[in-house]
């Protein structure tokens, strides 16, 4: 059995292989502050939509499909109704909940968690939609306390 120290270097090492250096750094950065602070890091994957859409509300199974914490909307309504996901420290039990604007935090920020170690960030774009950004999303998920992290296409 390893013990907390050997699998931090184990997953540490594991992500400098397949990721490289600052991709190693950057997920154990972000491991420090989702897992050890409480807190929220640049590094937490993060997805934008139009402030727009955020007005009119997603349901919590759209935003959890789109940030690909679930695979669709099945796995996402089971995910809520057994307890299984927060948003902002809060724990979503109807999967009919809608989420707009004013239930973002004072960062302008929800933060999704699946289980224990699923986080997303949820952020509102202002602009006018003729510049748009690219996300790059990144799928993390922890085993005996350490993180693996790896590009979703």
């Amino acid at each position: 059995m390893l013990t907390s120290i050997k699998q931090k270097k184990f997953w540490h090492t594991i992500t400098k292989i397949v990721h490289g250096e600052e991709e190693a750094e950057k997920a154990q950065t972000a491991a420090r502050a989702l897992f050890v602070q409480g807190g929220k890091t640049a590094d937490i994957p993060t997805t934008s939509y139009p402030a727009a859409e955020l007005e009119e509300g997603k349901d919590i199974l759209t935003l959890l499909v789109d940030t690909k914490l679930a695979k669709n909307r099945s796995e996402a309504r089971r995910l809520v109704t057994q307890g299984g996901v927060s948003v902002n420290d809060v724990k979503v039990t109807d999967f009919a909940k809608v989420f707009t604007s004013a239930d973002f935090d004072e960062d302008g920020v929800l933060l999704i968690k699946k289980g224990k170690k699923g986080y997303h960030q949820i952020k509102a774009d202002f602009r006018d939609g003729t510049n748009t950004e690219t996300f790059i999303l990144y799928k993390w998920s922890g085993s005996y306390g350490g993180i693996r992290l790896g590009k979703v296409p």
